[in-house]
């Protein structure tokens, strides 16, 4: 909108003086100019219609969007990748806090689209499965969107928003990249990359496959970019006839599965004792030879000799030990420390669990771990620093169950490093 002010029509360039006519008078004129969107063009809607353009190629903002490239890149590959181009039926994004409303309860599906993102937020993957004919979600494939659907703490704020541009994604998408034939079990979870939450919730959805009848039929879906203990898992149970096949799934690539089954998972062992007992078994059953017991075992959050002083420097508050910490644990327990990093996950189990005493510290050491021990170990000792002092008297673990004090035949003792 524009004003343009005039003179009245008597008033001339240098109006009248007060006392001839009055005071001079004005005229306010309103130009009503049609508003054009800055963000309106074709372009921009190709933009808004796929969250992988917007954020590459518009920054995340489509007043910055590089109409050129938007242009080129559907000429070039979009056209050819079934993508549609101008503002024909575009939508709004969906606000994140709405994703549960879209999604069912279904733990199978026909005719599914599958996908999994690079853009992580907090440690997490976003993944989901939606359904080609309804275009509604399937929210087990997800289990911290499952988890806030069904009451339980739901994900943090800044997790929510990929997951709702992959939904987008999912359900835009004209067409899919590849096909995996027959019936899918996806074993992926948001916590894919790895921790404690991963991995125990790795280990559930391994061992509910495995022992399920359809298992010899179908193929277990694997995040590619799964943490690597994940990934040498299921190769060890592809080599042993637990799995028959697998698919090693891609990010940012739309998959389309003839059927999915899908299994809700604990979100952690160390929460949740009946999901504890259940891996232990597992792991105990296939992935452990049978051998003598050694003595003590430890496993510690702690940097290489090298430079350890600096890193626990940088790293002292998320539970990284000090040099002389780790000394006195060593010393204490007499156990032999354990390089995760050299051994792998299989030769990590392995060693815990002929242990007869597992020493970890507290975090993913312990909480992860421990659930390897075997019937030989008698004692699992969790070394507190100070920088997990107030999670260890009145956090996680706590509410719920309470700490443990007992597994399979060894019992639990808990000793602080700040007193």
């Amino acid at each position: 909108m524009r004003k343009a002010l005039d003179r009245d029509e008597d008033g001339g360039s240098g109006g009248r003086q007060r006392g001839q006519r009055g005071m001079m008078g004005w005229r306010c004129v309103v130009l009503l100019i049609p508003y054009v969107s800055a963000a309106s063009r074709p372009e921009h809607c190709y933009a808004r219609r796929y969250s992988d353009l917007l954020r590459e190629l518009c920054h995340g903002d489509t007043r910055r969007c590089d109409l050129v490239a938007l242009r080129k890149h559907y000429d070039r590959s979009g056209q050819r990748e079934g993508r549609r181009f101008g503002c024909r039926n575009v939508s709004q994004p969906l606000p994140y806090w709405r994703l549960r409303e879209h999604c069912d309860a279904a733990r199978a599906g026909r005719d599914v689209l599958y996908g999994l993102s690079s853009r992580a937020a907090n440690l997490t993957t976003p993944v989901l499965a939606i359904s080609r004919k309804s275009g509604r979600c399937f929210i087990y494939s997800n289990d911290l969107l499952s988890a806030w659907r069904w009451g339980a703490s739901g994900p943090g704020q800044s997790t929510l928003p990929p997951l709702a541009e992959l939904f987008e994604d999912l359900r835009a998408a004209a067409t899919y990249n590849r096909t995996v034939a027959g019936l899918v079990v996806p074993l992926v979870t948001a916590f894919a990359g790895g921790t404690t939450h991963g991995f125990a919730a790795f280990w559930r959805l391994l061992a509910a496959f495995v022992e399920a009848p359809f298992a010899a039929n179908a193929t277990a879906g694997i995040y590619v970019r799964s943490q690597v203990g994940m990934l040498d898992v299921v190769r060890r149970a592809r080599d042993l006839g637990l799995v028959r096949r697998v698919a090693f799934l891609e990010p940012d690539v739309v998959y389309r599965f003839d059927e999915v089954r899908l299994f809700p998972v604990a979100k952690n062992t160390w929460g949740d004792p009946q999901t504890a007992r259940v891996v232990s078994s597992f792991v105990q059953a296939h992935f452990v030879a049978r051998k003598q017991s050694t003595g003590a075992v430890a496993v510690l959050k702690t940097a290489g000799a090298a430079d350890g002083g600096a890193v626990y420097a940088q790293n002292r508050f998320d539970g990284l030990l000090a040099p002389s910490d780790v000394r006195r644990v060593l010393n204490e327990t007499g156990a032999r420390l354990l390089s995760p990093a050299a051994l792998g996950e299989l030769g990590l189990i392995d060693a815990i669990a002929h242990a007869a005493t597992f020493v970890a510290s507290w975090g993913s050491a312990a909480h992860k771990n421990f659930v390897y021990v075997g019937d030989a170990c008698r004692s699992i000792i969790i070394y507190v620093p100070r920088s997990k002092r107030k999670e260890y008297e009145t956090g996680f673990g706590r509410r719920r169950h309470g700490l443990p004090t007992t597994f399979r035949n060894a019992r639990f003792e808990y000793r602080t490093l700040y007193n």
